[in-house]
């Protein structure tokens, strides 16, 4: 099986009354081998302005494009593998709520030729925690012999909802970005692992551990950002919605809504 990863990450900030926000799009294409692979992706804003996210072929694009209107946005995507060509219509809906939202494409193509192309599609909304849910650096070591690097955080829940981890429920793994005049860059995620005991969530007026990852994440000296995503009272389904199937290609769609905790820290 011939795969390709696509990432479109919109990040949103909310900088005026309606809300007003920067979408950030990033395109990778990994293990593309000898097919030709193009992406098109339009954004249809609520007043009916189009933009063009991207129109390439290129292993890897980034962007970044201002939007200015809260509501319901038009993406329309159109993928061409070699001589195949779909495309699919989606409404995302956005308001203050939100810090960001990611769109991540993933093209397969099959071994044998006869299968259709199945591109799955994986909306991510990452919305403003509630101040009474808090989080906390505790520091950074390694532990005697450095078998479990830092950083450790911890989230305290003072809310009346139960918090779920995204990866398990009753653990939060996190990424962290180094910090470059106030900004986060360079994204980096620990290594993810599911196979780890039942550990209960996050009940309320309780406290929980949150990590770089599954195993800790070594880091130099600088300024960095951990952020964790958490749910609220279940753990999300992530159920896949099949869009639509012609000849040449299978649409499948998945929605997850996250809350988002950032913590800035300082390793000396």
């Amino acid at each position: 099986m011939k795969r390709y990863v696509l990432i479109l990450m919109s990040m949103f900030t909310a900088i005026a009354v309606n809300a007003a926000c920067d979408l950030t799009l990033q395109f990778y294409g990994m293990s593309l081998m000898d097919d030709s692979l193009r992406v098109k992706a339009v954004l249809v804003a609520p007043d009916r302005e189009v933009k063009v996210l991207c129109d390439a072929t290129q292993k890897a694009l980034s962007k970044t494009m201002l939007l200015e209107q809260s509501g319901d946005y038009q993406l329309e995507l159109t993928i061409q593998v070699n001589e195949y060509i779909d495309s699919t219509t989606r409404v995302i809906s956005i308001d203050s709520t939100m810090k960001s939202v990611s769109i991540d494409l993933d093209v397969r193509t099959q071994d044998d030729a006869e299968e259709p192309i199945s591109v799955g599609v994986r909306l991510i909304k990452a919305l403003t925690s509630s101040p009474l849910v808090t989080i906390e650096y505790l520091g950074y070591h390694t532990g005697e012999n450095g078998e479990y690097p830092g950083p450790f955080f911890t989230i305290t829940n003072k809310s009346q909802n139960t918090l779920y981890g995204e990866h398990l429920p009753g653990y939060f793994w996190g990424w962290v970005s180094y910090l470059f005049e106030d900004k986060a860059v360079r994204k980096k995620g620990g290594r993810i692992c599911t196979s780890f005991d039942d550990r209960p969530p996050i009940y309320p007026g309780m406290k929980g551990q949150a990590y770089v990852g599954s195993f800790g994440c070594k880091l130099r000296a600088g300024k960095y950002r951990f952020t964790v995503f958490y749910a609220v009272n279940g753990w999300p389904n992530r159920a896949i919605t099949n869009i639509k199937k012609t000849a040449s290609m299978v649409w499948y769609f998945s929605e997850e809504n996250w809350y988002v905790l950032d913590c800035d820290f300082v390793v000396e």
